[in-house]
């Protein structure tokens, strides 16, 4: 039996014309950015409807006339036998269609997912780690360019709320959203460590001038 009713098709495809509803959504359990519903589960839901379809037409009762009974043995319309080759082709050929429209928002996915490590990071572990550890500012300054570069790109590749990839329409604004958010919580707690570090090279500094004068006054 389908387990896709008519009307969670109707919420998942787009009012204006068919298209198919995606979001990017960020899986804390495998700390990946994924599509929801997967093209998998899409093509899960829809060759089982189909599949559905075609056994539920054998059930169909056909027209029956007074005199000469119903028009097809059993009083069912038997389109096809349970294992028509002709079937069986068109589905593969629906099948391999349904792989086709879904290889855009699927290589969208693939361009996102290589940010995910971002929203992967605990980011009360990494306040810990930065201020337990003296890094050299040379390590700040590189974290913050590389954060800088995967923000410029997740903006041109999430440019719109909603991307039209295809048939399908990609929901975006979530998670450009929460990804821009992270990048500003991680800089914020790299920006503190350059602070602190320019503070320590000020104040040990100061304390040479200090030793030199003393060094002058003493002579």
């Amino acid at each position: 039996m389908a387990t896709l009713s008519d009307a969670v098709l109707a919420k998942r495809v787009d009012n204006h014309g068919f298209q198919w509803r995606m979001a990017l959504v960020f899986d804390k359990e495998d700390g990946m950015i994924k599509l929801q519903p997967s093209p998998q589960q899409w093509m899960e839901e829809f060759t089982s409807l189909i599949n559905y379809n075609v056994s539920e037409i054998s059930f169909v009762a056909c027209f029956q006339h007074e005199v000469i009974g119903a028009s097809r043995e059993e009083g069912r319309i038997r389109c096809f036998s349970p294992l028509d080759p002709y079937v069986d082709r068109t589905i593969l050929r629906v099948t391999h269609l349904l792989k086709a429209i879904f290889k855009v928002p699927q290589a969208l996915e693939r361009l996102v997912q290589h940010y995910s490590r971002f929203l992967a990071i605990d980011i009360k572990s990494f306040k810990k780690e930065y201020k337990q550890n003296d890094y050299p500012i040379e390590r700040y300054q590189d974290e913050l360019r590389a954060n800088q570069l995967a923000k410029e790109h997740v903006i041109k590749l999430l440019f719109e709320p909603r991307l039209q990839a295809g048939l399908c329409m990609v929901e975006g604004q979530a998670m450009r959203k929460m990804f821009l958010g992270r990048v500003e919580e991680l800089n914020k707690v790299l920006f503190q460590c350059i602070k602190k570090k320019i503070e320590q090279t000020n104040s040990f500094i100061e304390q040479e001038v200090e030793d030199v004068l003393k060094v002058i006054n003493n002579e």
